[in-house]
């Protein structure tokens, strides 16, 4: 569905080298725990760099299972957006915009059967 793999993670750009994004590709299982298919572990920063660097290009990683090459690959988009919100500040002020780490997946493919029967139902999850 569009705007589906659109994920905004609030961020204070100038902070961004001090954070780690991880990204899940999870496999929906009603009435159990989810399986997870894959993920990756990148630095925000060089995530933002590396998207800058090729010309705004999607990037694609090979997924990981519990640190060791997994099966499939995941093709995102990052950048860093400035929205305009009103935010009410720890000191109470209002500010008028905030910044967001704007991860936007395309597709996640080749990966592992997370269901003996059926296809999986897929979902990404996002952590900062």
């Amino acid at each position: 569905m569009p705007g589906s793999g659109d994920m905004k993670i609030p961020i204070n750009a100038g902070t961004l080298d001090q954070h780690r994004v991880a990204i899940r590709v999870m496999d929906y299982d009603w009435g159990k725990k989810d399986d997870l298919l894959g993920e990756i572990l990148v630095d925000a920063n060089a995530l933002v760099q590396q998207q800058a660097a090729g010309g705004g290009a999607p990037l694609t990683f090979n997924l990981m299972n519990k640190g060791k090459q997994g099966k499939g690959t995941i093709t995102l988009s990052v950048s860093i957006l400035n929205i305009q919100l009103p935010m009410i500040q720890p000191d109470g002020q209002i500010a008028a915009s905030a910044q967001v780490l704007f991860i936007k997946c395309h597709n996640a493919q080749g990966l592992k059967s997370g269901d003996w029967i059926g296809k999986n139902d897929v979902y990404i999850q996002v952590g900062v």
